[in-house]
């Protein structure tokens, strides 16, 4: 990044198991609030020196043995290409697209007209219903006509309301907003729900495809002064 007056990197070794946010099983809500807010603290703070994650999904949300949620750098967790990309050119059929790329992807448009940000942000809001209700989000993808089911993700979202809080369903629906006019971005829902929690950055740069085994991993991290 750019500006070096607020921002250090430097390595932090993680001893220990890292695993996919998906292999996690039950969370409780407290746990979805703490996973909520240290994914998003990582994203928007990329966001805020105009990176753009483009790959956030179950995959690159992982979980440290301390219980720390980190967003995982995309380059080496699956193969430097964004999520679009994957779907474009191998066929992978990626359940954390907005609406809008996944329509892109009809016409097979190499360069997208979308809001990335606010892509990133919908994405990270399908990853928290996929641990929110441990189901896959394959019912709102049709593939063969490459639209989104508004329906199938309003039966979710209801769903989230039975098992969980009002405020937390409430953040959910922000973050999963169809129109991506209205859709906030993670800066705005960062600054909206922890902008007054303390806590440290959550993005990592691991050196090696993660795994479930008792090994360390040499990792970069990006840490706001």
């Amino acid at each position: 990044f750019n500006d070096t007056a607020t921002t250090e990197i430097y390595t932090e070794q993680i001893v220990g198991s890292v695993r996919c946010v998906q292999e996690t099983g039950y969370y409780t809500e407290v746990e979805l609030w703490q996973l909520l807010q240290q994914t998003l603290t990582a994203l928007a703070f990329l966001h805020s020196n105009k990176v753009v994650h483009g790959s956030v999904s179950p995959q690159t949300v992982l979980v440290a043995e301390n219980g720390q949620y980190k967003l995982a750098d995309q380059e080496l967790i699956v193969s430097g290409s964004s999520t679009y990309v994957q779907a474009l050119s191998y066929n992978t059929k990626v359940c954390t697209l907005s609406p809008q790329l996944l329509s892109k992807l009809k016409k097979r448009d190499p360069y997208p007209d979308h809001k990335p940000y606010k892509s990133d942000a919908f994405a990270l809001g399908m990853c928290l219903l996929n641990a929110a209700l441990l189901q896959g989000n394959e019912e709102c993808y049709i593939w063969e006509t490459f639209t989104f089911s508004e329906q199938a993700l309003k039966s979710k979202l209801g769903k989230v309301a039975t098992y969980y809080s009002e405020n937390f369903t409430k953040a959910l629906k922000m973050m999963l907003e169809v129109d991506e006019e209205t859709r906030p971005d993670a800066v705005y829902l960062n600054r909206l729900f922890i902008c007054q929690v303390s806590s440290s950055l959550s993005l990592i740069h691991i050196s090696e495809p993660t795994r479930l085994l008792s090994i360390s991993y040499a990792v970069f991290c990006l840490k706001k002064k």
